[in-house]
């Protein structure tokens, strides 16, 4: 999925939400929150390191049906994208920012943990 997002400094710039990657926890207004990167493509502006930081609200501890004594972490909703560098947010539209989610969960690789159960005897 391709979007145009303009940066007033430059001018309007073509990214393309699937090339996303997951990149690390960030504590964003006192919250973690799982953020992915993508960097502009465009060969036009590959010196101006133009790069997308999308941050998401995540549940750490989310159940998999088929595999219930082991935890993921899982996305919940988007919570912002942000210009890194140049101090600009960028809001879209509730269609988009789902397409986006949706992106965002496919690229995802699933880790697992085993969780510890605790067995408890009467006599």
């Amino acid at each position: 999925m391709k979007r145009k997002i303009y940066i007033p400094q430059l001018a309007e710039i073509e990214f393309d939400f699937m090339q996303m990657k997951p990149e690390s926890f960030r504590i964003i207004d006192g919250e973690m929150k799982l953020t992915f990167e993508l960097k502009c493509n465009d060969p036009k502006y590959k010196g101006h390191n133009l790069t997308l930081g999308i941050n998401f609200n995540f549940h750490e501890n989310a159940i998999d049906e088929r595999f219930p004594n082991y935890r993921y972490t899982e996305l919940e909703s988007l919570y912002s994208i942000e210009l890194f560098d140049f101090n600009i947010e960028y809001q879209f539209s509730d269609f988009v920012n789902s397409k986006i989610l949706q992106i965002a969960k496919a690229v995802m690789p699933r880790q697992y943990t085993e969780m510890q159960t605790i067995k408890t005897y009467s006599l």
